[in-house]
């Protein structure tokens, strides 16, 4: 049973949290690139395909950015978790420091 426990330190989950902040950025950097490029596109076309394309990309773009809403809501709640098991570190090793250990009966 015992090797059925998930074991994980806070060093790889704050590595975690740096990857995703990583990969929003880069995410966040194509984004930006593609609203660029929209914007250039509105300077020289019109018609009804024009309108049919800048339905799809506002429909891609709302996805882009609840996607990077989801990514912002991982890292908070892995930060939060890290705190948590700090926290608990610091209380469990005070416990431990504080407890008295008797004589050996065997010295």
């Amino acid at each position: 049973m015992p090797n059925d426990v998930i074991k994980v330190s806070t060093e790889q989950m704050q590595a975690a949290v740096g990857r995703y902040t990583s990969e929003k950025a880069k995410l966040m950097e194509a984004v930006a690139i593609c609203v660029k490029a929209s914007t250039l596109l509105a300077q020289s076309w019109a018609g009804p395909s024009f309108a049919v394309c800048c339905a799809k990309m506002a429909n891609t773009y709302k996805n882009l950015f609840q996607c990077e809403q989801k990514i912002d809501d991982a890292i908070n709640e892995l930060k939060q978790v890290i705190g948590i098991m700090e926290n608990t570190e610091s209380k469990n090793t005070s416990v431990a420091a504080s407890l008295e250990a008797g004589d050996s009966p065997f010295a």
